[in-house]
């Protein structure tokens, strides 16, 4: 059942192991507590790590806002403690849900390993067979309507070609949104000035930001945004 279905897994079969795996603490990493959490005895944590559904319904089929309000509705509800990612998303919390504030503790998210061991690495992060430009801005994220990566490129044609960059946006998304930003960037003529890529490992990352003029992150809306964390550590 776990492996077939596992979202149903979470929400029903994990409290059936709390006896068996002597569990104290139960904490919920994302949004979720099992449904029928109450009726054990251990204590419940739950992270939530960001509201966006409630605070841009607009990027949300209206099936998935009712399914995520539901989930994590009931999750802040029945929690002994909350661990909010920042504290926009505490205030979300409290706005939505009506939470006491007390029971709200604002834990900040780390990112991977290798982004803190790099100034004690003598580690070198070539990205030359990449082929990408040898100057260039770079914008990392999920490639969806919320990030504004359409008004990024928008911003983009704004600026005089002999003044202008070209745009490194790293993520992988929908790819009806992919089509939507190439077809915009024929549309600016910047086809040569915005390169899209999905195929970038976090070495690689790491010297993509190292290597960029600047890194920029133009979303509408983040429960926190790590990758401007993983760029400052990279010094970019």
């Amino acid at each position: 059942t776990k492996r077939a279905l596992p979202s149903l897994w979470r929400t029903y079969g994990i409290p059936k192991n709390f006896h068996r795996d002597k569990v104290d603490v139960y904490h919920g990493l994302s949004h979720e507590l099992p449904r029928n959490i109450s009726s054990y005895r251990v204590g419940k944590v739950v992270t939530i790590h960001d509201l966006i559904f409630k605070r841009h319904p607009e990027y949300f089929p209206i099936a998935d806002r009712a399914f995520y309000d539901m989930k994590c509705k009931h999750a802040c509800l029945h929690a002994d403690d909350i661990v909010a990612v920042s504290q926009h998303t505490k205030s979300d919390i409290i706005k939505y849900y009506g939470i006491a504030e007390e029971k709200i503790t604002v834990i900040y998210p780390a990112c991977s390993d290798i982004f803190y061991k790099l100034d004690n690495s003598t580690e070198e992060h070539d990205i030359e067979y990449l082929d990408l430009p040898s100057e260039y801005i770079m914008s990392l994220g999920s490639i969806e309507p919320r990030k504004n990566y359409d008004g990024l490129i928008q911003a983009m044609s704004l600026i005089k070609k002999e003044d202008r960059l070209p745009l490194i946006i790293v993520g992988r998304g929908k790819k009806s949104y992919v089509a939507k930003l190439m077809a915009l960037t024929r549309s600016l003529n910047l086809v040569k000035d915005v390169i899209i890529r999905s195929d970038i490992t976090n070495q690689d990352v790491i010297g993509l930001y190292k290597g960029a003029a600047c890194f920029v992150y133009p979303s509408h809306y983040e429960g926190y945004g790590l990758p401007i964390t993983e760029a400052i550590l990279c010094h970019t």
